[in-house]
């Protein structure tokens, strides 16, 4: 082939010209893009609208998956071993464990309904009374134990805000955040049930993959070895595997970590006879979503509760939830879950924070186990570059080899 009769192509001239015409062409796609910002807006969200309810079933069989695969390959282990070369039990084995997951969430829902909610309602209401009665003792004995320590060793403070608060505007106040949050509730569940035949659809969806998920799965990979090469198709599958293992072994730990630290904390509640037992354990294990700081704050939430009533009582709750969470944490928490995500404290501390502060909760529950993921290949990387330079993985030959070197320069 020539170029203006001149001469052929060489391969990196083919390279950087392939390379341009995908340039211009993409410069093309956002100048259109720029250009009818509108109409593009409005066909992005009109794809989105579809493309929505197929999104959110991946997302619902993938928690599912965690509860199902607690039958299918927890509960069922023994039934798996019996018969496993009998063909009816491979088949209703699937269809068996996705009933019994449904039915577990189904109870779940079921006693959110009728119990919890009632109660939560029951127990705030209670609450707003028991506090408007007893907040003023509290704040007068706290403002008298105040003034007889520092008259004692005859330290000046002023309480006087304390005397100009106006409990009643606090009250009020208390009460109108209140009633904000239930409106805003309300609309939640609006929206939500202006969304039920997205939902319907998705849960739907999640259906038909929890019951072939093998299938597209094998489907998925049959795609990346047919259009990628090999090397880069291995290194797709391990990715997924990763990153499959690692949010499987995530949100698994999250919820047992959710179930056992509400459980404990209502059961201990109720030994210990604090108020508000259900209330706050619900707090707490809603919280510990969030991996290593959920359940402190919902422990500070829970003692704040109880300072308001009695500060006797919040002081006793919290050396009762220190102990139950060091109990949790060492004992309990590494015998359920078993394995974890695999990321050192420091790192879960950093990637809590700081998707956290970017996306919020959701940011959280995403890119924690993402972070994960991200070290983990890091890792991986840094062992293989060592072994092929012959070295540990703390390159503690390389420190070996250079030490007497250096020392030598030092000496000349």
């Amino acid at each position: 082939m020539k170029l203006f009769g001149r001469h052929k192509l060489t391969d990196i001239e083919k390279r950087v010209l392939r390379v341009g015409i995908i340039l211009l062409l993409a410069a093309t796609v956002l100048a259109l893009i720029v250009v009818n910002s509108s109409s593009v807006g409005a066909f992005a969200a009109a794809v989105g609208t579809g493309v929505a309810p197929l999104v959110y079933g991946i997302v619902l069989a993938y928690m599912f998956n965690v509860i199902m695969m607690a039958f299918e390959r927890g509960l069922f282990k023994p039934l798996n071993k019996k018969f496993a070369a009998g063909k009816i039990w491979n088949i209703i084995r699937r269809p068996l464990s996705l009933f019994l997951s449904l039915v577990v969430l189904a109870l779940f829902l079921l006693f959110v309904l009728l119990f919890m909610i009632p109660e939560i309602i029951g127990s705030i209401e209670n609450f707003i009374t028991t506090a408007s009665e007893t907040l003023p003792e509290n704040i007068e004995s706290f403002s008298k134990w105040v003034t007889n320590f520092t008259e004692r060793f005859n330290i000046s403070l002023s309480l006087d805000f304390l005397n100009n608060l106006n409990l009643d505007s606090l009250i009020n106040t208390a009460l109108e955040n209140v009633q904000s949050f239930l409106e805003s509730i309300i609309g939640m569940t609006v929206n939500v049930a202006s969304g039920v035949a997205t939902l319907v659809t998705a849960f739907i969806f999640s259906l038909y993959i929890l019951f072939a998920k093998e299938h597209y799965i094998a489907g998925i990979s049959g795609a990346s070895y047919a259009f990628l090469s090999r090397s880069k198709a291995d290194r797709l599958r391990s990715f997924a595997r990763l990153t499959n293992k690692t949010f499987y072994s995530f949100i698994r730990g999250q919820l047992l970590e959710c179930l056992i630290i509400g459980v404990l904390t209502y059961i201990g509640m109720l030994i210990f006879q604090f108020d508000y037992a259900l209330l706050i354990a619900s707090i707490i294990g809603i919280m510990a979503l969030i991996p290593i700081l959920g359940a402190f704050f919902g422990a500070a939430v829970g003692a704040f509760i109880l300072l308001l009533i009695n500060p006797v009582s919040a002081f006793w709750f919290l050396v009762f939830i220190i102990v139950l969470q060091q109990l949790e944490s060492n004992l309990i928490y590494p015998r359920v879950v078993g394995t974890s995500i695999g990321l050192p404290p420091i790192w879960a501390l950093f990637a809590v924070t700081f998707w956290g502060v970017l996306f919020g909760i959701p940011g959280v529950l995403i890119g924690t186990p993402g972070t994960a993921v991200i070290y983990k290949i890091y890792i991986e990387s840094v062992k293989k570059r060592l072994t092929k330079k012959g070295l540990t993985e703390t390159g503690e030959e390389a420190v070996q080899d250079e030490t007497p070197a250096n020392e030598q320069e030092k000496s000349e």
